[in-house]
């Protein structure tokens, strides 16, 4: 047989060959234009697409991954998928990469570090392909930085929210068709399971937990409020609620539609207002008992409506000072004190309104005859004859309003004072200085050179500026003091001596000095300074002819209290009494006479001092001073100071006999001071004087020292107010290396009580500035025993 075709056959094939190739070129086109399709889904998607091979090479990116990278195209398919994860997210991704190579579908949330080093969330999505027999990874990544934003936000939302609810005393629920989701504490606490057993219950067994006669009305509310019939936002009622333990409590339920885990809920607010409601029902029970109470109460107790008053108390009457007919017909508003009214009437229509307010507040009212009063008021919402009014407890509170200024005004006196007594140690030490190098100028200059008169001057005027420090420490509570058994009335006479030398004649001062009167410890040359300043005040308040009392009493105090420091005193005292003829004072000046710097006289003619010193010299010796006095009446201010008993004061007196010293010496002294001025002019006084001198600038310098010259030294100058380790300090470290060692201290003023109590140990006091004399006196008294 010939193998050759005939013409008809090659045609035949012919067509079957041109079928064949038509149909590669269909299928050709087919797959061309579904690699076109997907090659613009690929590019067109939002999420970033990565392709890579199995050793993690990226061969394909679309354009999302390169803004979602930062990277440009061709950066991307020079990298490995690894140097785009965190290295703490590597290993993950490896242990992933493992499963997705055999075949898993895997999707995780990794950080994808940026071109520029920041670093997002992304949520992978990641499977294998295959293209022509070539296994790929296909991972397809979307930034979920703002989604992981906003649940962090909600977790930290939520647990504020649950922070808040436990915490809260009132009791907290969310409810929803098919039961309880969220209860707080107060919640379970108040029904009495726990939160287990309420939230397996349905709403059906929490029925029951509702009373009897309340049940219909509340259950009629849950279904309006389930079904949107309530057009009200928040939904308030009260009703009894049973617990479990049968106990029946009365709640005010507030709930509002909330969305809860997605779906609507009930955010339910239960207030337990048993307590409440049994005071209201044992009151309708207790009208007879109520009345006798409201009749004899100590509290002004009215019944306001429309502005005026229904019914009022008897305590209403005396404390407003109009009768019951005055106050049926004159408006409430009107008693009240025209600065307040405003206040009080805003708070009023505010609680009429259903704000929740504070009931209690204070404000002035004004009395029929004028005279103002504080009051407290606690007010309550009622109904009157079945119409809106409030019930009032009227409380006098003008005496604690009068104590609580009493001790603002005390507190102010302790801090001015704190910074006086500082500033007078500062210039205690520019006086000693100042003092001490014009005296030592003296004594280098003979009799008659006429520059001993200006030295003279110096050291008169540094002794009027150290009697304003004293005023200055008197005042402060901070001078020193030599407190010896005294009689008041030789003070006063001493006192009255001076006075009527320097007062105008035309004032004339009176005694009334009781004989028996009782002794006081105190320092004489003070409380003289307070007779005179109390005298010399009340001379200067009188125009003309006038005259000043001086009242010298025994006197027994009960339960008394100071009406200007505000403390309360009893026992026995003895109390001076200085009135005068001036032009008084009104209520303004009388609330600031003991203010240091405070002063009604021209500019020049006084220092605000005088009272102040005053203050603080009685108060030093644990007694108190006021004043009461009115304008065109005078003045009286009263001087209360503890008296000593017979026995105590014969004791105190033996212990106070005067000690005399004389001549100068040859022990070596150690002087520690900080204060180099100080340090140089006790020096050369002490050496004039024959003492040899070490010196030292400080507490640790001083210890050095001592230590150094202890079997020479027998007397330490010591300066309380040092930096470092202080003269306390100081003190008690040089008697622990010597307790027989003398020690004197100086000071510009004494701090604190404690800084009294640390002169214990020490062999005796001088106070800043001192003259010569005076420092050498002290050191031969010590020295000398």
């Amino acid at each position: 047989m010939s193998n050759k075709l005939s013409y008809h056959e090659l045609e035949q094939r012919a067509v079957e060959l041109e079928l064949k190739a038509a149909g590669c070129r269909s299928i050709e086109e087919g797959f061309s234009k579904t690699i076109a399709w997907y090659r613009n889904i690929f590019q067109g998607s939002r999420d970033g697409i990565f392709v890579s091979d199995r050793d993690m090479r990226l061969v394909y990116v679309n354009a999302a991954a390169c803004d979602l990278t930062g990277y440009p195209e061709h950066e991307l398919l020079s990298m490995r998928v690894s140097d785009l994860y965190e290295e703490s997210d590597l290993p993950n991704y490896e242990r992933y990469h493992s499963r997705i190579v055999s075949g898993d579908s895997i999707t995780f949330e990794s950080k994808l570090r940026m071109q520029d080093g920041t670093q997002i969330d992304i949520e992978s999505s990641n499977c294998v392909i295959i293209d022509y027999g070539n296994m790929f990874i296909q991972t397809i990544a979307r930034n979920v930085s703002e989604r992981k934003r906003v649940e962090l936000s909600l977790k930290e939302s939520e647990e504020k929210f649950r922070l808040l609810s436990e915490q809260a005393i009132l009791s907290i629920a969310i409810l929803q068709e098919d039961g309880f989701k969220y209860a707080n504490e107060a919640f379970l606490n108040l029904i009495g399971y726990s939160r287990e057993e309420l939230f397996s219950m349905s709403i059906d067994d929490l029925t029951k937990h509702i009373h009897p006669d309340f049940r219909d009305f509340v259950m009629s509310q849950a279904r309006k409020k389930m079904a949107g019939e309530s057009e009200e936002i928040i939904v308030h009622y009260t009703y009894k609620l049973l617990t479990t333990s049968g106990e029946e409590k009365w709640v005010e339920q507030y709930s509002k539609p909330v969305l809860w885990e997605g779906k609507s809920a009930d955010f339910i607010t239960l207030i337990d207002i048993t307590a409440h409601k049994q005071a209201e029902e044992a009151l309708r029970e207790s009208e007879a008992k109520y009345r006798a109470l409201v009749e004899n109460s100590s509290d002004a107790i009215f019944i306001a409506q429309d502005g005026c008053l229904r019914f009022s108390n008897p305590r209403t009457l005396d404390l407003s000072g109009y009768s019951e007919l005055d106050l049926k017909t004159v408006s409430f508003l009107e008693i009240i004190h025209l600065d307040d009214r405003e206040m009080v009437l805003d708070r009023h229509r505010r609680r009429l309104n259903g704000e929740e307010f504070p009931s209690t507040y204070s404000f002035r009212i004004v009395r029929k005859n004028g005279q103002i009063r504080w009051v407290q008021l606690n007010t309550a919402l009622i109904t009157w004859e079945n119409r809106p009014a409030t019930l009032n407890i009227l409380r006098d509170v003008s005496a604690q309003k009068e104590l609580e200024d009493q001790l603002r005004q005390s507190q102010k006196m302790e801090a001015i004072g704190t910074l006086a007594g500082g500033i007078a140690h500062d210039f205690n030490n520019i006086l000693g200085a100042v003092l001490g190098y014009a005296q030592l100028a003296g004594t280098q200059l003979p009799d008659d050179h006429p520059a001993r008169k200006d030295l003279h001057g110096i050291v008169q005027a540094a002794g009027r500026a150290k009697t304003l420090v004293r005023q200055i420490l008197a005042f402060s509570r901070r001078g020193e003091t030599d407190k010896r058994v005294l009689d008041l009335n030789g003070c006063v006479q001493e006192a009255t001596t001076i006075l009527e030398r320097t007062i105008p004649k035309m004032i004339h001062i009176e005694l009334a000095l009781a004989g028996d009167l009782k002794a006081v410890e105190g320092d004489a040359q003070q409380l003289e300074q307070v007779i005179m300043n109390l005298v010399s005040n009340a001379a200067d308040a009188i125009d003309g002819e006038g005259r000043v009392t001086i009242d010298t009493q025994n006197v027994t105090v009960t339960d008394e209290t100071c009406n200007f420091c505000g403390e309360p005193f009893s026992g026995d005292f003895v109390r001076i009494k200085v009135s005068d003829t001036g032009h008084g004072m009104d209520e303004k000046t009388l609330m600031n006479i003991f203010d240091p710097f405070f002063t009604t006289k021209e500019i020049g003619a006084g220092t605000g001092l005088g009272l102040s010193a005053v203050y603080g010299i009685v108060t030093n010796h644990g007694g108190h001073v006021f004043c009461s006095s009115r304008l065109h009446q005078g003045a009286t201010f009263y001087v209360y100071l503890p008296a000593l008993q017979p026995a105590a004061a014969s004791a105190s007196s033996s212990n106070h006999e005067p000690q005399r010293s004389s001549g100068g010496g040859r022990e070596t002294i150690l002087i520690v001071d900080d204060e180099d001025d100080i340090r140089s002019i006790s020096g050369r006084i002490l050496e004039i004087n024959g003492y040899p001198v070490v010196a030292a600038g400080s507490g640790e310098e001083a210890l050095d020292v001592f230590r150094k010259n202890k079997s020479r030294i027998k007397l330490v100058i010591l300066d309380l107010g040092m930096p470092g380790i202080g003269g306390r300090k100081c003190l008690d470290e040089l008697l622990k290396i010597d307790p027989k060692l003398k020690v004197l201290i100086s000071s510009g003023y004494i701090q604190h009580e404690y800084d009294m109590n640390g002169l214990e140990g020490a062999a005796g006091f001088i106070p800043k500035p001192f003259k010569q004399e005076e420092m050498i006196g002290a050191i031969r008294q010590i020295l000398s025993h």
